[in-house]
């Protein structure tokens, strides 16, 4: 009997296995906890690691990887510019960066994927 790929990931997501889009850039990512909720101090610190270590992306004036509130009082990681070159979180390397900042959740959270 042959099984589809719907049925694959209907039955991984039953047995709590975490799926997982492949790695992208995205327009902003902030980090997780394992309950779910969202730690600014963390994502702050996580942004500030990416920064330090993208090459290319710090600079008098550079507005790549800056960590910024919305009005929900929500800490983001942001893309931005240094010159005229582009920089976005990227939601594979903004994970790591959240584990290693202390966050405890399995992944971080991106939105506005960048194609």
């Amino acid at each position: 009997m042959k099984t589809s790929i719907i049925q694959t990931l209907i039955v991984a997501l039953a047995a709590g296995v975490q799926v997982t889009e492949a790695c992208a850039w995205y327009l902003q990512c902030r980090c997780t906890m394992a309950d779910g909720s969202i730690n600014n101090t963390i994502t702050e610190a996580a942004c500030t690691y990416e920064l330090e270590n993208t090459r290319g992306a710090q600079g008098d004036g550079s507005t790549a990887l800056q960590p910024s509130t919305d009005s929900n009082g929500t800490t983001w990681c942001n893309n931005g510019y240094n010159g005229k070159e582009a920089f976005f979180p990227n939601n594979c390397s903004f994970r790591d960066s959240c584990t290693a900042s202390g966050a405890t959740g399995s992944d971080s959270w991106c939105q506005e994927k960048y194609d």
